[in-house]
């Protein structure tokens, strides 16, 4: 039978603590600030809507400790909430580099002539507005629903040429919509991408010719449609 000396368990603990105490003076020696400090910041992006100086100021004050310690999360909300920024990416480049990517949101359509709205309908950007060829009206909070329907719409007319410019809901989930030849269509409340498809088929067949003498057309009628058509003398303008 083997017998174990009993003088290698503590001589086995004495070394484990060794290494504990070692360890924890390294990471104390690593976490000071003059150890590996932050000396580069990268900014990265198109600075098109937000100004690269923006960045930075919303990105030096959050730096602290050295690169192993410095608060990438503290820095990615604060320039998250920089106008006109969509998405940032914070990281650390070895060994003292720290890196901030910025892509800025793409504008998809105004909101009631007060803001802009991105593809996912999120209202980005308030008393803002750019040249922007697509415009949207609702109640407040029902960007996204005019987003969905617009999408549904765009789906029937752009296979007739056609293309909505506004599109617009009121507080009765009514609809009225506005193509880029300037007609207006009264959808109304119900069945409305049927009246869409409803609509482009007497257009295509019977209004395309007059279409710069119409007004606009309600299609609220469940067996037919009603014209308004210019008065004279705005029949020859686009």
């Amino acid at each position: 039978m083997t017998r174990l000396s009993g003088r290698k368990p503590a001589t086995l603990i004495l070394a484990a603590s060794g290494l504990l105490i070692v360890a924890v003076l390294a990471s104390m020696q690593l976490r000071r600030p003059d150890v590996f400090p932050v000396t580069e910041v990268q900014l990265q992006g198109v600075f098109e809507h937000v100004a690269d100086q923006r960045v930075a100021q919303a990105t030096l004050p959050n730096i602290h400790g050295n690169f192993f310690t410095v608060d990438v999360d503290a820095v990615h909300a604060q320039v998250s909430t920089i106008p006109w920024v969509a998405v940032v990416w914070v990281d650390r480049i070895w060994p003292n580099i720290l890196r901030v990517r910025v892509q800025e949101e793409q504008p998809f359509a105004t909101w009631n002539d007060q803001g802009l709205i991105n593809r996912d309908a999120k209202l980005f950007v308030n008393g803002e507005l750019e040249n922007a060829a697509l415009h949207f009206y609702g109640p407040q909070g029902e960007q996204a629903r005019v987003a969905q329907q617009y999408d549904k719409l765009n789906d029937v007319l752009k296979r007739f040429g056609l293309a909505l410019a506004s599109l617009r809901v009121d507080e009765r989930l009514s609809w009225q919509a506005t193509l880029e030849n300037g007609l207006i269509l009264q959808l109304g409340r119900r069945d409305v991408v049927e009246r869409i498809g409803r609509f482009v088929k007497v257009y295509q067949g019977y209004l395309q010719n007059d279409q710069n003498k119409i007004e606009s057309v309600d299609l609220r009628y469940p067996n037919g449609f009603a014209l308004r058509w210019k008065a004279e003398g705005e029949a020859g303008k686009k």
